[in-house]
């Protein structure tokens, strides 16, 4: 409380406000940071969850097959709007009538693999 001239004034003075304004303003520039890194992890999650239903799907189709053979294969497909290089390697167990069947997932033009998954086709060619 400032007193001018005898007369009590209430209330705050201009200082004293813009004192509170600058300490709040320092106190929300961490939030503000965390909710911008918040939504770029949403966006990569979302990339990779994705990915790796692409990934599923692709080991269950060539699980699912009669006959498969060996060898490597890449291919582009489109899951939720978003492009994915898929590479799909098919290759026989040793000692066992098993193959194993891997597939990686990369977004269409980049090389950072998002996703990884490996199955087993029960029968050979």
């Amino acid at each position: 409380i400032m007193q001018h001239g005898g007369n009590p004034q209430h209330g705050f003075s201009l200082l004293e406000l813009m004192m509170a304004v600058a300490l709040l303003s320092l106190a929300l520039i961490p939030l503000l940071v965390n909710q911008g890194s918040s939504g770029n992890n949403a966006a990569i999650l979302h990339e990779r969850t994705l990915a790796f239903l692409v990934a599923d799907n692709e080991v269950l189709e060539a699980v699912a097959k009669e006959r498969i053979r060996n060898g490597s294969k890449t291919k582009t497909v489109i899951q939720g709007g978003i492009k994915f290089r898929v590479q799909r390697d098919i290759s026989d167990v040793p000692d066992s009538k098993l193959s194993v069947v891997s597939v990686k997932v990369f977004p269409f033009n980049g090389e950072r693999q998002l996703a990884e998954l490996t199955g087993f086709h029960p029968g050979k060619q």
